[in-house]
């Protein structure tokens, strides 16, 4: 499972270099965005395949629960990062859009925790140690996050 998540890892910022450099460097922009694209099929297979592992083994490990994690909120933000990725390219400093809100923070968190929900019901309570440690996990992420931006609010100030 490990190997799994860090070929979906590696296949993702491949693809989001590779699409910057062949928009910018190579001035090819059609195949840059075909490579950009495919940074959100890279995720759903790595979703997929978390599935399909806890299905052939009947209990989950830790990289289960992260690869769901990762799958969901690399889906998530994946767009931001695209579009600061193409600023930061393009040379541009101005990075508009909500970006990494705490909205889509709380969303990507409770289609999370359904994901690791249904992933209990493949291994049953014996085989999801693990699972339940992602859920716990990932129900206090919205306070870090809302914690973290009052801190660089007041930082700002």
């Amino acid at each position: 499972m490990i190997l799994a998540i860090i070929l979906a890892e590696v296949a993702y910022w491949l693809c989001l270099f590779g699409g910057m450099i062949l928009r910018y460097v190579f001035r090819l922009p059609k195949t840059g965005y075909a490579l950009l694209v495919a940074t959100i099929p890279i995720n759903f297979v790595l979703l997929i395949y978390t599935f399909w592992s806890i299905a052939d083994m009947r209990w989950a490990n830790f990289f289960h629960g992260l690869g769901a994690f990762y799958a969901v909120f690399a889906i998530a933000f994946g767009k931001d990062l695209i579009q600061a990725m193409d600023h930061k390219w393009r040379g541009t400093s101005d990075v508009s859009g909500k970006g990494f809100d705490l909205t889509r923070c709380v969303i990507a968190c409770v289609i999370t925790i359904v994901i690791l929900a249904a992933m209990i019901t493949l291994t049953g309570l014996a085989g999801s140690f693990w699972l339940i440690y992602w859920i716990i996990a990932v129900a206090f992420i919205p306070l870090f996050w809302w914690a973290i931006d009052k801190w660089q609010q007041r930082r700002k100030a």
